[in-house]
């Protein structure tokens, strides 16, 4: 039987109305948000740190991938990874029981393979992945030869929670191969978003924002007339001051029109408050002594998760996510029973790329983040058995 008009049909176990919702949620996000068809099956059951979700997808030529994930009561935080072979492309950089990640394909079909995850509780959940244009492609045609046309059209959808910090720019002629160059007041500590829409005489438009030091904090890597940046990944820039925005018709020649906005301050300061955590938790034993130790010798710190933990086997690993804001640093912090003679922690990216690492007894590693989002540290057992904990604490730069 169809269930809410996305033409999806009710399991033929029993379903409760959460688990009906949940699917309505993921396949609302997929279908009517992100204008996607589904790429295989609607994926549900229970998710936990022991049963995580995996699946294989597909991205076609020119096209991209979105993966959406919900959990129900009893996971604070699902995650999205998708990998290509043993490379991740794409993860999900947000907390919360609502995920998704996003992954276009270059000029060939891709398979993939898809994970979903949590680091604690179990609850129900849906996901699916979703075959959706390019953000380029979702731009009517018809309002590509009018370029503000375009950026209004660009503002409408990328928008909601951002004000313009200039007004929309309509520049003259670029010849093929060349640059003009904007400067932008970037303030740290907000996220923004950069949209740009050439005539339809420029094939290939190139963006790029640079950072006072000439340094490229982020450039499109898509091929079309029309650009965005900060949608697909956070713009959080660490430093204050004049950056310059590079706009380079890379193949055809024809006018440029382009805004940045930024995030409103009432929507980043909801955004940045956070829960705290007390120090090694609020035990007394050996561990909890341990990690406040790390803490005092790795400078301090407010708690952005709690201490957790368990019991590890030697070489065995154990992982879990935190969140990170930009123009922040964070310093992760593993101990163990005396048992557990040598701790290694890792910190990890949004990507998967180590930032810091660091063992002992405790073991500490530092990063600074330059964009906000999700990151992860993972704990392993070098040298010894037992119990551990982990925590991670936020320090100014």
């Amino acid at each position: 039987m169809p269930l809410l008009g996305f033409g999806l049909s009710a399991p033929a176990h029993a379903q409760s109305a959460d688990d009906a919702m949940l699917v309505v949620n993921v396949a609302s996000a997929g279908e009517a948000d992100a204008g996607g068809t589904r790429v295989g099956a609607m994926h549900q059951g229970t998710l936990s740190a022991r049963r995580p979700l995996r699946f294989r997808t597909s991205v076609r030529t020119g096209r991209c991938v979105m993966v959406v994930a919900h959990v129900g009561s009893g996971v604070r935080d699902v995650d999205v990874v998708v990998r290509r072979g043993r490379t991740r492309v794409a993860a999900d950089t947000e907390s919360g029981p609502r995920a998704h990640a996003t992954y276009c394909a270059g000029e060939g079909a891709e398979r993939l393979q898809v994970e979903v995850r949590t680091d604690a509780g179990s609850a129900a959940y849906a996901a699916a992945a979703y075959d959706i244009a390019r953000p380029q492609a979702r731009v009517e045609t018809q309002a590509a030869a009018r370029p503000l046309d375009t950026l209004h059209q660009l503002g409408e959808e990328h928008g909601e929670g951002y004000r313009p910090i200039t007004p929309p720019a309509f520049e003259p002629a670029l010849a093929e191969g060349t640059t003009l160059e904007r400067t932008v007041p970037i303030a740290a500590g907000r996220c923004y978003r950069v949209l740009a829409a050439a005539e339809p005489t420029v094939t290939d438009l190139h963006v790029t924002l640079l950072d006072a030091a000439g340094g490229a904090v982020q450039t499109d890597g898509l091929e079309g007339p029309v650009v965005t940046l900060g949608v697909l990944r956070p713009l959080c820039p660490a430093t204050s001051g004049s950056y310059v925005l590079r706009l380079e018709a890379a193949a055809g020649h024809g006018r440029v029109a382009w805004r940045v906005l930024a995030q409103e301050r009432r929507a980043a300061a909801t955004a940045s408050a956070r829960e705290t955590h007390p120090v090694g938790g609020t035990g007394r034993g050996y561990v909890a002594q341990q990690i406040r130790r790390g803490h005092l010798a790795g400078g301090g710190g407010v708690g952005v998760v709690p201490a957790t933990g368990g019991e590890l086997a030697r070489s065995a690993t154990a992982e879990r996510t935190f969140p990170v804001r930009a123009g922040r640093c964070y310093v992760a912090v593993a101990a163990g029973v005396p048992s557990a003679r040598t701790i290694s922690v890792s910190v990890r990216d949004a990507f998967g790329q180590e930032r810091a690492s660091g063992r002992g007894a405790p073991a500490r590693a530092r990063v600074c983040p330059a964009v906000a989002g999700t990151w992860r540290v993972q704990t392993k057992m070098e040298l010894g058995y037992g119990r551990y904990a982990v925590q991670v604490f936020e320090q100014a730069p």
